[in-house]
């Protein structure tokens, strides 16, 4: 029992921030070429935040009332071909620009230290339809060069800080492929293989450069078989697969975080107005972390919904024709 007790201010933020977005766009589309079309755009973004702050300087976040600009002229470019015959090609190349957010700017900080982030995209792909244009299978190629990226540290005391994480790169292969191989049956696969890496970047006094980064599988996967029974009309059953590769859980790169395959189950029927459904979410019941990280303070995990059920019920009122 306490014999006497003063509760003290615990709030971490409290303020006030207004934000001006002042945003133009011209964009210029020609076709030089049969077939060829060629989209050239340029946007500029101008972002103002004003500061007020309630807590004092003592405080978790004890930053000073002010105003912070961040602005950015970025262009586009992109290609498109058209091979006919249910083929096409493209290729672009753009600039990203992101200003940090009021959140990740203000709160637990002393002073606004976090720069805005630049990206250049470059991207090379295309679509086919075959199989009677039964099937359809889309490819792209990309890098994606980062600047300042801000990503979250987790610190020795188990806190998690956003910083900035100089240059890095991100590039790999997505690919997506729709097939229908029996009128009943839909197939859907979507995939991305992909390479994220620190290119200069120091955590402290550890340079950290050429190492992936955390939280960043390798391979991600979704598939889905579909069946609609034509005999049974109104009738769906889908059987989906996620999977998620294994990652570092750090920027070290000392820890690994093993790869899981989830599996939901979900099925529908429509009468008339009337539609009912049924879906079992991790059918497996998977025990698996949506993100792991790690740290000097230990590991921790976010773990993911255990194996679940949701029904539901839809009647739709159809408007009568005069």
């Amino acid at each position: 029992m306490y014999q006497s007790f003063t509760e003290t201010d615990s709030s971490l933020a409290d303020y006030n921030a207004d934000l001006v977005n002042v945003a133009g766009y011209m964009q210029m589309k020609v076709e030089p070429l049969k077939n060829l079309r060629v989209i050239g755009a340029v946007r500029y973004d101008n972002f103002s935040y004003h500061f007020d702050n309630h807590l004092d300087s003592n405080a978790f976040t004890a930053v000073l009332d002010g105003k912070n600009v961040f602005s950015r002229v970025t262009p586009k470019i992109g290609l498109t071909y058209d091979l006919k015959n249910n083929r096409c090609v493209y290729a672009n190349y753009s600039q990203g620009f992101v200003p940090p957010q009021v959140s990740t700017l203000y709160v637990g900080s002393k002073v606004p230290s976090l720069k805005p982030v630049y990206y250049d995209n470059y991207e090379l792909g295309g679509w086919i339809s075959f199989a009677k244009e039964k099937a359809r299978l889309e490819v792209s190629v990309y890098k994606m060069d980062g600047e300042n990226e801000i990503i979250s540290v987790r610190q020795d005391d188990g806190a998690t800080i956003q910083q900035n994480a100089g240059k890095t790169t991100h590039q790999g292969i997505e690919y997506a492929l729709n097939t229908i191989p029996h009128k009943d049956v839909q197939l859907r696969l979507s995939a991305t293989n992909a390479m994220h890496k620190f290119v200069e970047y120091n955590e402290g006094d550890t340079d950290l450069s050429g190492k992936s980064m955390p939280q960043a599988p390798n391979w991600i996967a979704n598939a889905q078989v579909t069946y609609k029974p034509s005999y049974l009309k109104g009738l769906r059953v889908s059987l989906e697969w996620q999977h998620i590769d294994e990652y570092y859980m750090e920027s070290e790169n000392n820890k690994v975080y093993e790869w899981y395959d989830i599996f939901n189950l979900r099925m529908g029927y429509e009468w008339r107005s009337l539609e009912l459904w049924l879906n079992v979410i991790n059918i497996t019941d998977e025990l698996y972390a949506t993100v792991a990280r790690a740290s000097a303070w230990g590991q921790s995990y976010s773990l993911g919904n255990p194996r679940n059920f949701n029904f539901g019920l839809a009647y739709k009122f159809k408007q009568k024709q005069k």
